[in-house]
């Protein structure tokens, strides 16, 4: 029996709310207009209602009762093209589109010493929708719907302790709610056609699956700690530590095509995905009343997500994947670091700001894929914030712009040996990935309204 391709899960691996591409692999590049307009280099400040994201030892920093919004809306912008050998196979770019995420939260100090605070947000929210018909050439000549979507939402308690005045400490607790819809082209699989005549040998066939789609949703539990040190009165140093969370995910996956091979079209599916461990560390400087200057560093554990299982209920679906290995979906990503940078300049109730972030993709070329287009981004930045008293409105336009990613096209070793029909016979469907040009960019407009009273 040959191999079948159903790209399954690779919604979750999106990063995942909603638009496509992969900042950060799953997670966001941040949250909170302020936060945002100087390049997500926040930790080391988080003096704001975004704080239970970013540090939740910053409660212990508002000072006041504090309640704050923040929404987002992502606009990505992604090509793809494969030349095969001359002759161009696919020309595609994604269909206009807009994500949505978000923050709200409420903080209230105890005393000069304790704070507490709620949050919810949305640490995810990737996807992405690519035009059938731009990619009917490497489906058999049928068009097929191709798009994946992914949030993830964050309930999030938090506490903060000031032991003294230069010293910060807070915990969040983490309670995730993900959900995510994908379907894509399902593929083909080789059988042993019966030939009709006794005796007679049984002759291969492929059979089109069709139409493949996925819809599951799942909790997982984590938590952020944090910590604030201000040696100086112009200095103030972050570190914060966000635990993994898995999410045990079920639902309902379906294969267009399975009736008409006497298999069940729908079957129950569950599968387990880690949001991995997240480290930051992070300084803010103020040299005058006027001007902040912030940088971070973050590192994700991507390594830890080298492939993710899927597990089916109906038992044709289990043995059929099991045995062509579709069960199992590689991801194989690596370890990345970010580095970003941001300003802040007062002029009375003005805020004027800037930033930057370079985020590295975790994926390698080997498991690149149009439905996870991991990239390296370069993330620039502008803001504006005004505040009246206790009010507060801050604006942000970020800007992520990838590197150009190709991804090579890996001959069998027929085309080396001179086997003209068995490299003919060769097809993308029968490789980890999907080899291609790829390119994104991302446009992402916020606003955030806070009081504090």
């Amino acid at each position: 029996m040959g191999k079948i391709k159903l790209w399954v899960g690779v919604a979750c691996f999106l990063l995942a709310v909603d638009a496509p591409a992969l900042a950060n692999g799953f997670y966001l590049n941040g949250l909170g207009s302020r936060a945002s307009a100087m390049g997500g280099a926040f930790v080391g400040l988080a003096d704001d209602f975004s704080s239970p994201f970013w540090n939740p030892a910053g409660l212990a920093r508002i000072g006041k009762k504090t309640v704050g919004f923040y929404g987002a809306s992502l606009i990505p912008t992604g090509t793809y093209k494969l030349d095969w050998f001359g002759r161009i196979v696919a020309d595609a770019k994604t269909p206009a589109q807009r994500y949505f995420a978000g923050l709200a939260s409420y903080g209230q100090p105890l005393g000069r010493r304790f704070a507490v605070g709620f949050g919810v947000y949305t640490p995810s929210a990737l996807g992405t929708r690519w035009n059938g018909e731009d990619l009917k050439l490497i489906t058999q000549g049928t068009s097929y719907e191709w798009m994946s979507r992914v949030r993830m939402t964050t309930f999030s308690p938090a506490f903060a302790w000031r032991p003294s005045d230069r010293i910060q400490v807070g915990i969040a607790l983490n309670i995730n709610r993900a959900v995510f819809d994908f379907k894509t082209y399902a593929g083909a699989i080789r059988l042993e056609i019966p030939s009709g005549s006794p005796g007679a040998a049984a002759s291969p066939a492929e059979v089109i699956l069709g139409q493949y789609a996925e819809s599951l949703d799942g909790w997982g539990y984590g938590a952020t700690v944090g910590m604030l040190f201000r040696p100086l009165d112009q200095l103030s140093v972050g570190l914060t530590l966000k635990t993994p969370s898995t999410v045990r995910f079920s639902g309902t996956a379906h294969v267009s095509n399975f009736e008409a091979m006497d298999l069940p079209a729908d079957s129950d599916v569950t599968r387990r995905m880690t949001w991995p461990l997240w480290l930051a560390g992070g300084i803010a400087f103020t040299p005058t009343d006027r001007l902040t200057l912030t940088a971070d560093v973050h590192f994700t554990n991507w390594k830890k997500l080298q492939s993710v299982e899927s597990e089916y209920g109906v038992l044709a679906w289990k043995s059929l994947l099991a045995e062509t290995g579709e069960d199992t979906r590689p991801l194989r990503w690596d370890n990345t670091i970010q580095v970003r940078f941001g300003a802040e300049y007062r002029i009375k109730s003005i805020s004027l700001r800037g930033g930057y972030a370079w985020d590295p993709s975790p994926a390698p070329d080997e498991t690149m894929d149009i439905l996870t287009p991991s990239h390296d981004f370069d993330a620039y930045s502008l803001g504006l914030g005004y505040s009246l008293g206790g009010l507060q409105v801050d604006v942000s336009l970020e800007y992520l712009k990838s590197r150009r990613r190709v991804i090579p096209i890996i001959l069998p070793r027929a085309c080396l040996s001179g086997n003209v029909k068995a490299c003919f016979a060769h097809s993308t469907e029968n490789l980890e990935n999907r080899p291609g040009y790829y390119a994104m960019r991302i446009w992402i407009p916020n606003i955030s309204v806070s009081y504090r009273f």
